[in-house]
């Protein structure tokens, strides 16, 4: 298997791949590894000796420390990372040519480095396991690390595990989001939550070039509230100049009354000065409950003359 020079795709699972001579893949352009344990001479070796790579993908894996990826023609990562006990605590990923990144780090005992991604466009993080507190040191020193080494990514997707610790670290004085040139920005969050309505004003703060933005909203455990505390920070800073579509997907909750669709929107509304088109997606038992929440939006302030409101 390892000399297999018109091997183009290769996926590989529960395997063991410990290669003793040099691996001829030298036309291997896709690669995904899952469920396999991994030395970090094993990755250095596959990394020298498929020279075409273009994408790897790497599931569950665990044993090594560092992706050292010079090549230019590796443009594809994917990392989801492992909680199993022989997991490495550091994982550094360099990678000066890559343009896109999905990582999905367990961020407890594991901490996370980035260099080198100057070409990185686009770039999509969550933090795996459900075990851990945001306002866990480990949780808020990788998220540091995250948004301190992105700031030129163009294109940015979040999973709802990382708002918790954002906003938590907006409370922290001595540190804020760093300001990005990022242009298109998803949001992945529970419905209930006034913390993650703070952590999104700190995002859309720290993105003053933003043109989209879309905010997919869900509760995958069933979590049940019935009442609604205004957010810590339920208004920006500062104006939304570029900012020219939004998407709110499934983020009204009728037993809250509305929320958290109707701050995210009339924040949104008032700050967005150039906006065109604001998509919103609603889902109620009643039509009435549609009705009422609709009827209350449209009453909201818009900075932009041009602002369309689309109900889906």
């Amino acid at each position: 298997m390892y000399s297999y020079p018109s091997l183009t795709s290769l996926s590989l699972s529960g395997c063991i791949l410990n290669p003793e001579r040099k691996i001829e893949w030298q036309s291997l352009t896709s690669l995904e590894i899952s469920n396999m344990d991994l030395p970090q001479s094993v990755v250095e070796k596959v990394l020298s000796c498929c020279s075409v790579l273009n994408s790897l993908n790497l599931r569950t894996c665990w044993g090594f420390t560092c992706l050292d990826i010079n090549s230019p023609n590796l443009c594809k990562l994917r990392v989801h990372d492992s909680n199993k006990d022989e997991s490495e605590n550091f994982l550094e990923i360099s990678a000066p040519y890559l343009k896109s990144l999905v990582l999905s780090l367990y961020p407890i005992e594991r901490k996370l480095k980035l260099t080198n991604l100057s070409s990185l466009v686009s770039a999509h993080f969550r933090f795996a396991g459900s075990t851990w507190d945001p306002m866990y040191e480990d949780v808020l020193s990788n998220t540091k690390e995250i948004f301190e080494n992105i700031q030129h990514v163009k294109e940015l997707e979040l999973g709802y595990e990382l708002l918790g610790a954002i906003a938590a670290l907006a409370l922290d004085a001595s540190w804020q989001l760093p300001k990005s040139t990022r242009k298109s920005l998803k949001i992945n969050m529970f419905m209930n939550g006034e913390d993650y309505v703070s952590a999104i004003v700190s995002l859309l703060e720290s993105s003053p070039d933003l043109v989209a933005l879309v905010i997919d909203c869900d509760d995958p455990f069933g979590v049940e509230e019935d009442s609604w505390e205004p957010p810590a920070r339920g208004d920006l800073g500062c104006d939304l100049l570029h900012l020219k579509t939004v998407e709110l997907i499934g983020s009204a909750d009728a037993v809250l009354g509305g929320e958290p669709l109707l701050t995210l929107a009339r924040v949104i509304l008032k700050r967005a000065t150039t906006l065109e088109k604001m998509s919103i997606l609603v889902t109620t038992e009643t039509i009435d409950e549609f009705v009422k929440i609709c009827q209350t939006l449209l009453t909201y302030p818009r900075s932009s003359p041009n602002a369309a409101i689309h109900f889906l």
